[in-house]
C-alpha cells in the first residue's frame, strides 16, 4: 500500500486542510494524465500540532473528485 504523508501546520480546521490538500493532489494527478481512481485509494496521513494523527483514503477526503 502506498502512503502519502502530509503534516498540518495549522491548529484549526485540520480536517478541512486535509480535504483541500486531497482535492489538489487528485486534480494534479488527473492533469498529469493519470487515472484518479487509482490515486484516490491512496491513504493520506496527517498530524495535528497536538500530535494526533489521522488517515483516510484521498477519495474519501475529497468525495467530489
Amino acid at each position: 500500500m502506498h502512503w502519502l504523508t502530509i503534516f498540518s501546520t495549522l491548529k484549526h480546521d485540520n480536517y478541512e486542510n486535509a480535504q483541500r490538500v486531497a482535492r489538489e493532489a487528485i486534480e494534479k494527478w488527473r492533469k498529469s494524465g493519470n487515472d484518479p481512481a487509482d490515486f484516490a485509494r491512496i491513504h493520506m496521513v496527517w498530524q495535528s500540532p497536538e500530535g494526533d494523527t489521522a488517515a483516510r483514503p484521498l477519495g474519501k477526503l475529497a468525495p467530489d473528485w
